[in-house]
């Protein structure tokens, strides 16, 4: 059993730039701080020697980017485009569980699974909008970090790394590693404009990754293939579902 405690407090200071396309001007100096407490229990049982289960419930925070918490403002005058700092943003807090089962192998391998659950809030995300009016001005796309609401993600993993020294010959320098990670995220009281209603995933969390890799080694050479894959994830948020922007799957 392990039982922590952690405290931690920030303090930032920061002014920003304001550019039109022709000339900068700089704002005023502002601060903000905030303090967090952040518990954390670890349980570990061990069935044997090769053999444990572990469950965690942590506590964790994310601060905003420096240059989000900036207030800047970028303005490109050929696109009629305006990007602005968010001074308000709050750190994302997020409570964890954890649960995690692993078997070590006598040949230095080791399989293992688990599943997990992290609750968040403030989450961070830019919010995008089209022909957007900015103080008197209409901008043809306005984009801002913000506070989007709260999350839930959940999901489970799998993975395994082991020589293959069971096979005959030459194969037995062979060494394999892979794992599996599925899921499943929800936005919730999103504070998006105009998509209060909807169910949309977290900002960069995609459904499934796999990473796999296969290893030739002797004292004189090393050889590996390897494969990845994960599926698309949303990576900006806009007015509308149709002008969301999403970032491809990939293999």
């Amino acid at each position: 059993i392990l039982l922590g405690l952690r405290y931690e407090r920030t303090d930032v200071e920061y002014s920003g730039r304001i550019f039109d396309g022709e000339s900068i001007a700089v704002t005023d100096n502002q601060k903000d701080d905030y303090n967090n407490l952040l518990p954390g229990l670890h349980l570990k049982y061990n069935f044997s020697n090769f053999t444990n289960v572990r469950l965690a419930w942590t506590n964790t925070i994310a601060r905003p980017n420096y240059f989000d918490i900036v207030p800047y403002q970028e303005i490109e005058l050929d696109d009629n485009r305006i990007s602005v700092g968010n001074p308000s943003l709050q750190a994302t807090e997020s409570m964890n569980f954890d649960l995690l089962g692993e078997h070590y192998f006598k040949n230095l391998g080791i399989i293992s699974g688990g599943v997990f659950y992290k609750d968040l809030s403030n989450v961070i995300a830019t919010n995008t909008f089209n022909d957007f009016t900015y103080n008197g001005n209409v901008y043809d796309r306005f984009s801002q970090p913000i506070n989007a609401g709260n999350a839930t993600i959940t999901g489970f993993e799998f993975g395994i790394q082991n020589r293959l020294d069971f096979l005959p010959g030459i194969l037995s320098k062979l060494s394999f590693y892979g794992n599996y990670t599925y899921t499943k995220s929800e936005l919730k009281n999103s504070t998006l404009e105009g998509r209060e209603s909807e169910t949309l995933p977290l900002v960069g969390t995609p459904k499934n990754l796999l990473n796999m890799s296969l290893a030739f080694d002797t004292k004189k050479l090393d050889v590996r293939v390897s494969f990845n894959m994960a599926d698309g994830f949303i990576e900006e948020y806009n007015d509308s579902a149709f002008y969301d922007r999403w970032y491809d799957s990939v293999n």
